[in-house]
């Protein structure tokens, strides 16, 4: 019975210290887990073999892949595709997006509610928009639309604007 007794104290003991570990992880803890995520995502390694190559083997073997595909398959966007493969930081900068736990819940939040108030204006309208002409529904929908997208890239540069300037710069000196 004593044995016993002292078993279950064991037990209770080692309980309370792994709730206490994976509810308080330490630094040490918090570090093994972020490079682990490095980890999983290691572009430098995942691109090493297109970097390696001359840009106009590259190139071919992005065409090769993208044949057929509609709006990829053309010259500009295999040359911004070869930058961006080729530049060493905008990626790894896009990915440390998924590192970032919090500012990404947050992020996902705030667009939630960003879709809720839209969905509300909407309904807010909807008597005015049965009763107005085909060009005034047509005029607010557009309206409601462009208030909604700049409100999601506002947010969407608030919160990772770091993390997409790199490709940003990339993308603009291909497509404009």
């Amino acid at each position: 019975m004593e044995q016993m007794h002292r078993d279950r104290e064991a037990l209770l003991e080692a309980t309370e210290k792994a709730h206490q570990q994976l509810t308080n992880p330490t630094q040490d803890q918090k570090n093994k887990s972020d490079a682990a995520v490095k980890d999983m995502f290691n572009i430098d390694e995942m691109l090493a073999p297109y970097r390696e190559r001359p840009a106009s083997e590259t190139k071919e073997h992005l065409r090769a892949k993208l044949k057929g595909k509609p709006v990829i398959d053309n010259p500009t966007m295999i040359n911004f595709l070869d930058a961006l493969i080729r530049d060493e930081r905008a990626l790894k900068d896009v990915s440390g997006i998924i590192s970032d736990k919090k500012k990404l819940a947050a992020f996902v939040v705030i667009n939630l509610l960003v879709f809720l108030i839209g969905m509300m204006f909407k309904k807010l309208h909807k008597a005015k928009n049965e009763r107005a002409s085909f060009g005034m529904r047509t005029f607010r929908f557009f309206w409601r639309f462009s208030i909604m997208t700049s409100i999601r890239i506002g947010v969407l540069i608030y919160f990772f604007g770091a993390n997409l300037s790199r490709t940003w710069s990339i993308f603009t000196t291909h497509f404009f």
